[in-house]
C-alpha cells in the first residue's frame, strides 16, 4: 500500500531560476583531465568525475565557503534549487508554476535567439514587434521576481518568519485573500503575471492591480512602463559580462538610509532603480533604463523635458543628499529604440501621419546594438560584484574576462556608496570583498580591495533639534497640541517634527514650481504622488503638522507665510478638520489610511472655506458658471481618496461594503439616480447617504476616547465623503426624507439578501 502511494507522489525536480538557454551562452564543453580520455576502447563516451565529454560546463567563483574557489559546474545543476517552485498546496499538479515558467522561457528563447543571431552576424540593429517586445519585458520582470532573492523573501511557512518591512501589509493581504503562507502569495503572483495578457489597450494595468499583492503589482507596472530596453555589447574584445546568481534581481541606482542612534539600526529610507541588467551572453546584455534620465530626441519637446525634470527632482529630493545624483551610468551611450510609426522632423520626433499614435500589435521597434566602453562594462560588472555579499556563485566565460572585471572593481573608488563597510570583522560586504580578492589571486591578479569604513553619525542639525527638544521637555513638559500628542508627539520630538514638516511643505512647493507649464492632469498626478509618499512613509504626527502648515499658508497667502510676520497671523484658526481625524486615529485600520483621510479632509475643507459657494449650492444653470460649479462638485465629491467602502474605519467600511453588495446584487428600482453621474457614482452617492444615516448604529459600543461623535460625523460626511449636492440648502429637508426612506427600504433588502446567503450556506 505504501509503495503504491509513494509511486503517485510527484517527484522532486531541480528548478532553474536562470534558464538553461542563457546559461549555455556562458558555457564550454567538458574536457576530462589529460590522463583520462572520456571514451571506452570501443569509442563510446563514459563519465569522468560524473560528466561526459562535451557536457556544457560553467566556470565560476564559489563564495559559499570561508575562502573563494574557482570551480567548474554543469549547466544542469547551476543557478537552481530542488523544488524551488513546487506548490505543495496544489494537490493535482505541484509543478504547475515550473511548467508555466517553461512556457514563457520557450517564448523568450525564440525572441532572444533572433536577437543573438543578428548580433553574431554583425548586424548593427534588429527590428522587434510590439508583441515580442512586451513578451520579452514580461520575461525580464519574471527573471527578477522568480530569483533567489525573492525565494528568500517569500519562502516561509508562516508570516512570523517574514522579515521585510511590508510584513503588516502582506499579512493583511493574506487574511483578505485566504492565503496561509507567504510563499502562497509569491506563487500566486508569479502565476498571475505569467497568465497576464499584455494588450495595447492597457487594460492589463487594472487587471494586475486587482489580481495580485498591490505593492508587487505597482512594481511590475513601473518596471513595464517607466523603463525602456536597450541592447549593449563591449567595445573591446577583451571585456566580458559576468553572470552572478542575483544578476537579474539587482539594480544600479541610489539607496538612502536612516540611522537610529538609540538602537544603532540602519534602515533603508528610499531607493531609486535607474538601470536593471539582464546578461544574455558574455558579449551581450539587456539594459532597462529609467525614463527619469534624459532622452535627447524626446527632450527637444519642452513640455516633455520639463515633465521629465520634474519627476527627476521629485525623486532625488527624497534622498539624503539630493545633489549627489542617482546613477553612475548617466553617460551610458544608449537611447530608446526607434519605431515604425514616427520620424524625426526638424530635430523632433513626430508621428508619420501627424496624429497621436494608437498602439497596435503590428508596431515595430528598431533596437541598436550599442557598443559601450571598458569603464561602463567595469561599472556594470562592479554593480553585480557589489551585490554579491549574499550569494554563493559568480559565473564567468573566460578567466581573462573575470580577472579584468575584478581588477576594475576591487581598486575602484568608493564613491556612490560603493564598498562601504562597517568595520566589523564579520561585516558581509567586507567578507565578500576579501573573498573576491582571493578569487582575483587565483586568476593570476594581484588586485587589492579598496573599501571605506562607514561610521554612521547624526548630522549636527539633528543634534541641535534634539537638544532643543530636550530643553522644551525639561522647561515646558505640558506644551503640546492635543491632536499632535494623540499621534505620539512629545515636547522632545516637537522641534524635529516641525523641521521635518517644513521640509515636506518645501518639497510640495518645489514640485508645484517644477511642474509649471505642464497640463493640469499631469500636475495633479504629481501632487497625488507626493501625497501618497507622505502618507505612506512620514510619521503621522508630521503629516498633521504639515497639513496645518498648508492650511495656514493657504489662509494667509504665500507672501505673508514667507514673511513670518506674527501680527498677520492673528485670527487664523489653529484647529481644523485634520485635528478631528487625528483625534480619531485609534478608530482607523492603520496609520496610512488615517493620514490619507486627514489629508483629504484638510484639502476639501480649504476648498469649502475659501469659497462658501463652492460646488453645487442650488439649481445648476446651463452656462459657463453652471459648468464650473459642476466640475467643482465632481472634484470635491469624487476625490482621489475613493469610496466610502475604503474609508479605513473598519466598522464603516464593512457597513458600506454590505450595502454596496446589496445594491449591486439586487439592483432595487427605488434607488434615486442622478443623470449627471455614472452608475458607479450613483451607487457611491447612495452609499454615503446610507452609511451616514446608520453612522451611530455602526459605531455603537466603540470607545471614542473623547472624540466628539457629531464633529467626526460632520467631517467624514460633509468634508471627506460628501454626497452629491449635499450643501444645497433649499433641499436639506428633502435629503433627510430621502435618507430615511432609503434606510427603511434598504433594511428590508439587506435582510432578504442575508437570509438567502444564510440558507445557501446552510445547504
Amino acid at each position: 500500500m505504501s509503495s503504491s502511494v509513494e509511486s503517485t507522489q510527484p517527484k522532486s525536480q531541480y528548478h532553474h531560476f536562470v534558464p538553461r538557454f542563457i546559461l549555455r551562452n556562458f558555457s564550454h564543453p567538458y574536457k576530462p583531465p589529460n590522463s583520462q580520455s572520456g571514451f571506452t576502447k570501443r569509442g563510446r563516451r563514459k563519465p569522468v568525475n560524473g560528466y561526459y565529454v562535451g557536457d556544457p560546463m560553467l566556470h565560476g567563483i564559489n563564495l559559499a565557503n570561508s575562502t573563494a574557489e574557482i570551480t567548474e559546474t554543469p549547466v544542469a545543476k547551476t543557478f537552481g534549487q530542488m523544488d524551488m517552485y513546487r506548490d505543495f498546496a496544489h494537490s493535482s499538479n505541484q509543478h504547475h508554476i515550473e511548467r508555466q515558467l517553461s512556457q514563457l522561457e520557450a517564448r523568450a528563447s525564440e525572441i532572444i535567439s533572433k536577437i543573438r543571431k543578428a548580433f553574431e552576424a554583425k548586424a548593427t540593429n534588429i527590428w522587434v514587434t510590439r508583441t515580442d517586445r512586451d513578451a520579452l519585458r514580461k520575461f525580464l520582470f519574471i527573471m527578477k521576481y522568480r530569483g533567489s532573492l525573492f525565494y528568500k523573501r517569500f519562502r516561509h511557512q508562516h508570516i512570523d518568519d517574514y522579515k521585510e518591512n511590508d510584513k503588516e501589509k502582506l499579512h493583511r493581504y493574506m487574511r483578505e485573500k485566504g492565503f496561509q503562507k507567504p510563499v502562497d502569495v509569491w506563487f500566486d503572483n508569479i502565476k498571475a503575471i505569467l497568465e497576464l495578457k499584455i494588450a495595447t489597450d492597457f487594460k492589463w494595468v487594472d487587471t494586475i492591480r486587482n489580481r495580485i499583492y498591490p505593492d508587487d503589482a505597482e512594481w511590475f507596472i513601473n518596471n513595464m512602463q517607466h523603463f525602456y530596453l536597450a541592447l549593449c555589447t563591449p567595445n573591446s574584445p577583451d571585456d566580458e559580462f559576468l553572470l552572478t546568481e542575483n544578476a537579474y534581481s539587482i539594480y544600479e541606482g541610489r539607496d538612502s538610509y536612516t540611522f537610529d542612534p538609540q538602537t544603532n539600526q540602519i534602515t533603508l529610507k528610499c531607493y531609486t532603480e535607474t538601470h536593471i541588467f539582464a546578461p544574455i551572453s558574455p558579449r551581450l546584455i539587456f539594459v532597462l533604463r529609467n525614463l527619469l534620465l534624459p532622452i535627447p530626441l524626446e527632450d527637444q519637446d519642452e513640455a516633455t523635458r520639463n515633465q521629465r525634470q520634474s519627476m527627476m527632482d521629485l525623486t532625488t529630493v527624497q534622498h539624503n543628499h539630493p545633489d549627489e545624483g542617482i546613477t553612475m551610468l548617466e553617460d551610458l551611450p544608449i537611447t530608446k529604440a526607434r519605431n515604425s510609426y514616427s520620424k524625426v522632423e526638424n530635430g523632433k520626433l513626430v508621428t508619420l501621419d501627424g496624429k497621436p499614435h494608437i498602439p497596435k500589435c503590428g508596431d515595430k521597434f528598431n533596437f541598436r546594438f550599442f557598443p559601450i566602453s571598458s569603464d561602463h562594462i567595469g561599472i556594470i560588472n562592479g554593480v553585480m560584484l557589489e551585490e554579491s555579499r549574499e550569494i554563493s556563485t559568480i559565473i564567468f566565460n573566460s578567466p581573462r574576462g573575470a580577472r579584468r572585471a575584478l581588477e576594475f572593481y576591487l581598486p575602484m573608488s568608493c564613491n556612490g556608496g560603493f564598498k562601504g563597510v562597517t568595520g566589523a570583522p564579520d561585516d558581509p560586504r567586507l567578507v565578500c570583498l576579501k573573498k573576491l580578492e582571493q578569487a582575483a589571486g587565483l586568476l593570476g591578479s594581484s588586485a587589492v580591495a579598496v573599501y571605506k569604513t562607514v561610521t554612521p553619525t547624526r548630522m549636527s542639525e539633528d543634534e541641535i533639534l534634539e537638544s532643543l527638544g530636550k530643553r522644551l521637555e525639561r522647561d515646558m513638559p505640558n506644551v503640546s497640541i492635543p491632536s499632535y500628542a494623540k499621534l505620539g508627539g512629545t515636547p522632545r520630538a516637537m522641534f524635529k517634527d516641525i523641521d521635518q514638516s517644513s521640509k515636506m511643505l518645501n518639497m510640495r512647493i518645489k514640485t508645484d514650481v517644477w511642474s509649471q507649464g505642464l497640463s493640469p492632469e499631469i500636475r495633479e498626478e504629481i501632487r497625488e504622488r507626493v501625497r501618497d509618499l507622505f502618507c505612506e512613509y512620514a510619521m503621522p504626527r508630521r503629516v498633521l503638522l504639515y497639513l496645518k502648515d498648508v492650511r495656514v499658508m493657504k489662509t494667509v497667502g504665500p507672501e505673508v507665510w514667507k514673511s513670518r510676520d506674527e501680527g498677520k497671523f492673528k485670527g487664523v484658526e489653529m484647529g481644523g478638520a485634520e485635528d478631528v481625524i487625528a483625534n480619531a486615529s485609534h478608530l482607523f485600520r492603520d496609520a496610512e489610511s488615517m493620514c490619507q483621510t486627514m489629508y483629504q479632509a484638510t484639502l476639501n475643507k480649504l476648498l469649502l472655506t475659501g469659497d462658501p459657494d463652492y460646488g453645487i449650492r442650488g439649481p445648476l444653470t446651463y452656462d459657463d458658471e453652471g459648468g464650473r460649479r459642476y466640475q467643482q462638485e465632481r472634484h470635491l465629491v469624487f476625490s482621489p481618496l475613493g469610496s466610502i467602502c475604503d474609508c479605513g474605519i473598519p466598522r464603516l467600511s464593512t457597513l458600506a461594503s454590505i450595502y454596496r453588495k446589496t445594491l449591486l446584487t439586487t439592483k432595487p428600482s427605488f434607488l434615486p439616480t442622478n443623470p449627471l453621474l455614472t452608475p458607479s457614482q450613483n451607487t457611491e452617492d447612495c452609499l454615503r447617504f446610507l452609511v451616514r444615516q446608520d453612522f451611530y448604529g455602526a459605531m455603537m459600543g466603540v470607545d471614542f476616547e473623547g472624540v466628539d461623535e457629531g464633529e467626526l460625523e460632520m467631517v467624514l460626511f460633509e468634508v471627506v465623503y460628501p454626497a452629491w449636492g449635499g450643501r444645497w440648502k433649499d433641499d436639506e429637508e428633502g435629503m433627510e426624507e430621502r435618507g430615511a426612506g432609503l434606510m427603511g427600504r434598504m433594511a428590508v433588502v439587506v435582510a432578504v439578501v442575508l437570509a438567502v446567503e444564510w440558507l445557501a450556506a446552510d445547504r
